[in-house]
């Protein structure tokens, strides 16, 4: 023990005889700069709009919960408004939950540059995915509201940093991001497929002994266990009956019904009655099918925001939901892919039939419709019903955001640029080698988890794209790097390869 600490100390010693020099750095000089103004964003954004953005509608579920209980929504995990509670104990204003989360948002960012840096990448590469994460306006946007996002992103690079730090650390970094890990679980369910592929790759990855790499499995996992068991024991307790949700497989209900035909399956017993009649070229999307009466499943068990749920119906929804998909697989797939291009243009159509008429309602938001969703006055007045319950001594100040619509606009990743993105972050793994390669598959697969497992269970929404970017810009920043590299080799090559000589003018007589 004495040992440990005095070579701690002598480590603080020695950061501190290379701070200065460290600090002339031009990527620490950079990294500075991009810091300084997400600060600077930050601050401007809760002087102009103050406690927060208030008008997505999932907003008033999380207070709610927070108040009555974090296991009250049936259909979302508590993690985030149990974050709510511990936040409200240390002071109850809605405007220190902001704060916080934009201190979490600028802390993503450092975690993001501290494990490319630990990967044993070029700080050029690292500095990427900060500006990315801290620069970002639609990172800015959901920080400033009371959602799930800010957290969730959190603890996603937290994890990342400290499966990195495994790699040549100790096995107490493998229990850290496992502990991370399943903490995400318990705030977005994306994790559960997040959680044990990450561990997974990481370990493959690991530049050490099969024996140390599984170790470091082990204890992530047993440290992923931790948050999550008490999770569902808390569930189990507080409602009668396991589980992270009562009716999370309304998402995966609703995922189908937009193109599920019982003719072309054999719905499992006791569900034939969500079956759906209307042919499903006038079939509406995914929220229809979720939220409202034209819905056989909310007819059959209703809301699943406020219904008091029975296990068995969960379970009903989700096998109806896996015959659907293994009946009709092509059919499945469609739907997925075309929610997958969504992810680079947000104006593609998830339906087949068009994007006019009935059939192009109901699926998940576009960017625009995001930034619209955060100053709905509708959801907003609802929301500040519970606003005024939970947080009643908050001050409100609502000036122009002008400026920051039009950065989050210009900002935003979509289009070409997620596109490029996306191109460099499937191509890094094949131009790299090394600590470049180990870094791009982890970095890269956390990033596709992110994007496509939503779309696979839900419906693709902007909201449910933006914890990926982080990982995704690392990734294609090492892309990016190899490809560059790859140039530079060709034009070197092309340098010093033998030049033939030029042949004799015409008429003069040949060597």
């Amino acid at each position: 023990m004495a040992a440990r600490a005095q070579a701690t100390r002598a480590a603080a010693r020695a950061w501190l005889r290379q701070a200065p020099q460290a600090a002339r750095r031009p990527e620490t000089i950079a990294l500075g700069v991009i810091m300084l103004a997400g600060l600077l964003l930050r601050i401007a954004f809760v002087i102009q709009w103050r406690p927060a953005l208030i008008g997505f509608p999932d907003a008033a579920v999380y207070i709610q919960d927070a108040r009555v209980g974090i296991f009250n929504d049936p259909l979302r995990v508590g993690g985030y408004a149990a974050f709510l509670v511990l936040l409200h104990a240390i002071l109850p204003r809605l405007a220190f939950v902001i704060a916080v989360q934009h201190v979490l948002g600028l802390a993503s960012g450092l975690l993001l540059f501290g494990a490319v840096r630990r990967a044993g990448l070029e700080a050029r590469i690292a500095l990427v995915p900060v500006a990315v994460v801290v620069l970002g306006g639609s990172e800015l946007f959901i920080e400033h509201a009371p959602l799930t996002e800010a957290l969730f992103i959190f603890l996603v690079d937290l994890s990342l940093y400290s499966l990195i730090r495994t790699w040549r650390g100790s096995w107490r970094w493998a229990l850290l991001a496992g502990v991370a890990l399943g903490a995400a679980v318990d705030v977005r369910s994306v994790a559960l497929m997040l959680a044990p592929v990450a561990i997974a790759v990481s370990a493959l990855c690991m530049p050490r002994a099969w024996r140390v790499r599984l170790l470091c499995v082990v204890v992530a996992a047993i440290g992923a266990a931790l948050p999550v068991a008490a999770y569902l024991i808390g569930h189990q307790q507080a409602l009668g009956y396991g589980g992270f949700t009562g009716t999370g497989y309304f998402d995966l209900y609703a995922r189908v019904a937009p193109f599920a035909e019982c003719s072309k399956f054999t719905p499992p017993t006791g569900t034939r009655r969500l079956c759906i009649g209307t042919p499903p070229d006038q079939r509406p999307g995914h929220d229809y099918w979720e939220f409202t009466t034209i819905s056989p499943a909310v007819q059959a068990y209703g809301e699943p925001d406020e219904l008091v749920p029975r296990p068995h119906e969960n379970s009903q929804l989700r096998s109806f939901a896996l015959a659907a998909i293994r009946g009709q697989p092509l059919t499945y797939l469609e739907y997925v892919g075309r929610d997958l291009v969504r992810i680079v243009d947000p104006s593609f159509p998830s339906s087949p039939y068009g994007s006019n008429g009935i059939t192009g309602e109901g699926y998940g938001s576009s960017p625009e419709q995001l930034l619209g969703y955060y100053f709905n006055p509708g959801f907003a007045a609802t929301v500040q019903i519970q606003v005024n319950a939970y947080y009643p001594d908050d001050g409100i100040a609502h000036h122009s955001v002008g400026f920051f619509l039009t950065y989050e606009r210009d900002t935003r990743l979509e289009g070409p640029l997620m596109a490029l993105l996306l191109l460099l972050a499937f191509a890094a793994p094949l131009l790299t080698r090394g600590a470049e390669r180990r870094a791009a598959c982890l970095f890269g697969v956390t990033a596709l988890i992110l994007l496509a497992g939503p779309i696979l269970t839900s419906e693709y929404d902007y909201r449910f794209t933006i914890p990926a970017f982080g990982a995704l810009a690392a990734t294609a920043a090492i892309g990016g790097s190899g490809v560059l590299r790859g140039l530079a080799r060709s034009r070197l090559r092309e340098r010093l390869r033998p030049r033939r000589p030029a042949p004799p003018a015409s008429g003069e007589p040949s060597a």
